[in-house]
């Protein structure tokens, strides 16, 4: 506990004061026959904390690496809602730096239900929402919610946690797909009275860069009816 505020009541009268010393001087004269005195100590702020990143995550896999266009996203929310151990509700905002980070500092240990951290979608749409990570200590630990929250059970010898929240490029509906067959008559036309047919198990490749730099290689192997699709792409570079 810390030292608190200091109660003088005379009468109808009630003053207050925090003094170092816990010392109150009361004026009882004649017509002052009777006062109350009231000494107050406070909670102490406990150094529990919480801190983290919100970015971009190209790879989900936790890291910020800006060669793997991952980037740190500014100017988002981060809510920490729940109750201290002393059933006090809590509620804070922080929004991210430039650098993406955020910190809630000087918190006082959260109830057995511990404290809940959400962050909000950034709004680019070209990103959906990816992974979140919950470090403790030497633990670390993955979820992906729908809404980006996550519980931090902040008691005891927990006194810090890391929590990083991430967003992953969005799939955008791009798709290349086609035929393999034998085309007697090389008129681009599957005609089975021609003698054409279809073409199994053949292997289709792609290859190139996406709009984002990133390498693209895929195989896929022609059906019964000599077809193969590439589904989900990303939109492709200049080449």
């Amino acid at each position: 506990h810390l030292d608190g505020k200091e109660y003088l009541i005379v009468g109808a009268n009630r003053t207050e004061s925090q003094t170092a010393n816990n010392t109150v001087v009361v004026d009882l004269t004649a017509n002052t026959r009777s006062a109350t005195v009231d000494f107050t100590e406070q909670l102490g702020t406990i150094p529990y904390s919480i801190s983290g990143r919100v970015f971009l995550d190209t790879l989900q896999d936790g890291d910020l690496e800006t060669a793997e266009l991952d980037k740190a996203l500014e100017n988002i929310t981060v809510t920490l809602t729940g109750k201290d151990k002393f059933g006090r509700a809590v509620s804070l905002t922080r929004t991210t730096d430039v650098n993406g980070q955020y910190t809630f500092a000087d918190l006082t240990e959260a109830n057995d239900d511990g404290y809940s951290v959400a962050a909000t979608f950034s709004g680019n749409t070209e990103n959906e929402n990816g992974k979140d990570y919950l470090i403790i200590g030497a633990n670390r630990t993955e979820s992906d919610t729908t809404n980006s929250t996550v519980k931090v059970d902040l008691t005891g010898a927990n006194k810090s946690a890391t929590v990083d929240f991430t967003e992953q490029l969005g799939t955008i509906a791009y798709s290349i797909s086609g035929r393999v067959f034998l085309d007697t008559l090389q008129d681009g036309d599957l005609e089975t009275a021609e003698l054409d047919r279809a073409l199994e198990n053949i292997t289709v490749t792609l290859t190139g860069k996406d709009k984002f730099g990133r390498d693209v290689l895929l195989t896929r192997t022609t059906d019964a009816n000599g077809q193969y699709t590439f589904a989900d792409l990303t939109e492709a570079n200049a080449d």
